[in-house]
């Protein structure tokens, strides 16, 4: 009975259930310990408690069901079927782990992950468990001095699913000896292997899910990878691996998801690689892959991610990204060598959530069909989603009898809100653009406000010019906006207060003017924000001089513009009329004798007359100031 609300501890009396054969209590509140009696319970086939808060430790239940083949002579009875599934995953159990576990010889699936379990593992636990199928010992405080049971242990059921996801405890040392030939799933993510990946696995013909995130595996990719046919997941991402990827890849392949990230490959991306028709996910970010994108990724048409940032690709952005490639949701490929324009094309991209086209050599303008992408214009974007992220491809591996069965959980580097943050669980809600550090020019275009489900937008470091457009607050759902080291001019948008989820904004060394708009969140945010704008005032930079913007460039702009050019005009009038009157006076001096020896009489008898008031004003000043003395 799972997921029924179920609270409270288990009663004594269950142990007196001695037919029942199925006991599931999943996702519950189950409390307390273990009843002693359940380990009477010889004819269980499946304890399910996974997800509850049940405490305290599992030597009774464990030591009880060990003992249900003996009969009461001592001898083995083999009418006992045996239990086959152990799951108490994601409780509050602790102790140890007992050693006659390893006697539940009919034992498939057993999971103990997200517990509180110290115990120092030996083969003894794992010395008859021949049928295991599914183990996962993930997040507890385990120790082991040697992968001993991964050695020693003989398998006799047809497959065997792998998964070691450890926590506090964690292997070292190169990769162990398996049986590949019973192997479907691989995953041994955050470990400390080293070494390179063994040839062995060239013989585990069947196996679809191998997974080697987050180790110290150095080496390249074995070629003997192109031959496994029936592989839907290879992911080796965060290790130390190195040279060129090797070029046989099998068309018929069925990988749907590449993880390739986080190492140090080179050279070109191969065709057959990239030409999967069920490729769904290709992560190829932080390696050293060089030269243009392969032509053959035009027929991976069912790709859904593509993520190849920061590696050293150049050319053109091909215009097929957005003619064929129609699934797509990411597209990435930030910190590369592309130039050119951006393809208009990319806005045929109906699904498309994310790009990312930072740090490139990208010129020109922004299409103006960019206000097209469907998925970012809406504001509810799992109605736009083919599939959910975390749930991609696996559904609950916890009854995973297949591989289709194993969860698989895609992750993605956004820079946003002044930070580079790893989005997962909530990856299908984000939206973004970034074409940030590029040498796009001209004006924004106003069709770009209308991507109102757009969450991130950085267009920082680029050449744009012109205004914000007033329409950008259409945008209700942006929280990050990055329009520095522009030259955008003119004022903000009043509107933008209304921007009510915006939590970082970043306008600064631009030539933005007038008052910052008041209301909303606009004054919340760090100066910083508005720096380098020398005509922006306004809380919470420094107040205006009038209530007025000081320096208004959008309400004035024509009306400044003309005052300007009739001061000009004035003052070339004047100086005109100056020169003019000037010439004009002594030219005609020159010109006319008559008139010549007139204006100079009139001179002298100025002068003389001057001459004789100013002598005659100064003796009477003596005469005065002697008779007082």
């Amino acid at each position: 009975m799972p997921s029924n609300g179920i609270t409270g501890p288990l009663p004594e009396s269950m142990g007196k259930l001695l037919s029942l054969r199925e006991l599931g209590l999943s996702q519950n509140n189950i409390n307390g310990t273990f009843p002693k009696g359940m380990g009477n319970l010889c004819k269980l086939q499946i304890i399910d408690f996974f997800s509850n808060f049940i405490s305290g430790g599992i030597d009774d239940l464990i030591d009880g069901l060990s003992k249900c083949r003996e009969n009461k002579d001592g001898s083995v009875s083999e009418s006992s079927e045996g239990l086959r599934t152990l799951i108490l995953g994601n409780n509050k159990l602790n102790g140890t782990v007992p050693e006659n576990i390893g006697q539940l010889s009919k034992l498939r699936a057993l999971h103990l992950f997200s517990n509180s379990f110290m115990s120092v593992l030996t083969e003894s636990h794992f010395a008859n468990l021949v049928n295991l199928t599914h183990l996962d010992l993930s997040y507890n405080s385990l120790q082991l001095n040697a992968p001993v049971f991964l050695l020693g242990l003989k398998l006799r059921h047809n497959w065997m699913t792998l998964l070691i996801r450890c926590w506090n405890f964690r292997f070292e040392g190169p990769l162990p000896e398996f049986h590949p030939t019973s192997m479907l799933v691989i995953y041994l993510n955050d470990n400390l292997f080293s070494g390179s990946i063994p040839s062995y696995f060239a013989d585990a013909t069947f196996i679809q899910i191998f997974s080697l995130s987050d180790n110290h595996i150095n080496g390249s990719i074995p070629s003997f990878f192109c031959n496994l046919t029936d592989l839907k997941l290879l992911d080796v991402s965060n290790n130390n691996m190195s040279g060129r990827l090797p070029r046989c890849w099998n068309p018929t392949s069925t990988l749907k998801i590449i993880d390739l990230s986080d190492n140090n490959f080179i050279g070109e991306i191969p065709d057959g690689l990239v030409s999967l028709t069920d490729l769904r996910s290709l992560h190829l970010r932080n390696n050293g892959f060089s030269g243009n994108l392969p032509l053959s990724l035009q027929m991976a048409n069912n790709l859904v991610i593509l993520d190849i940032g920061e590696n050293k690709l150049s050319g053109n952005i091909p215009t097929w990204i957005g003619e064929n490639l129609s699934s797509l949701i990411v597209l990435r490929l930030r910190s590369n060598y592309f130039e050119g324009i951006i393809p208009e094309q990319l806005s045929k991209l109906s699904s498309l959530q994310i790009l990312d086209l930072a740090d490139n050599n990208l010129s020109g303008c922004i299409p103006h069909s960019f206000g097209d992408f469907k998925a970012i214009v809406v504001t509810n974007h799992n109605e736009s989603l083919p599939f959910s992220f975390h749930e991609a491809f696996y559904p609950d591996y916890r009854w995973a009898s297949s591989p289709e069965n194993f969860v698989h959980s895609e992750s993605l580097l956004i820079n946003a809100k002044g930070l580079q943050m790893e989005y997962s669980k909530i990856l299908s809600l984000v939206t973004s653009i970034d074409l940030s550090n590029n040498k796009l020019s001209c004006e924004l275009p106003e069709e770009l406000t209308k991507l109102h489900g757009l969450h991130f937008l950085n267009l920082s470091y680029n050449h744009f010019n012109g205004k914000i457009p007033e329409s950008i607050s259409d945008m209700k759902q942006l929280e990050s906006l990055d329009l520095s080291e522009n030259n955008l001019f003119g004022t903000i948008p009043s509107a933008m207060s209304t921007l009510n989820f915006l939590s970082h904004l970043n306008l600064s060394h631009n030539i933005l003017s007038g008052k910052i708009p008041s209301g909303g969140q606009l004054q919340t945010f760090n100066p910083s924000a508005y720096n380098w704008n020398l005509n922006l005032c306004g809380s919470p930079l420094q107040k205006c001089t009038t209530d007025q913007t000081h320096y208004s460039q959008s309400a004035n702009e024509e009306e400044g513009e003309s005052d300007w050019l009739e001061m000009l005009w004035l003052y070339v009038g004047l100086a005109m009329g100056f020169i003019i009157g000037f010439w004009m006076t002594i030219g005609t001096i020159m010109i006319k004798q008559a008139i010549r020896i007139a204006y100079f009489r009139s001179i002298d008898k100025a002068y003389d007359f001057l001459y004789v008031k100013i002598v005659v004003y100064s003796r009477r000043l003596k005469s005065t100031f002697s008779k007082s003395n």
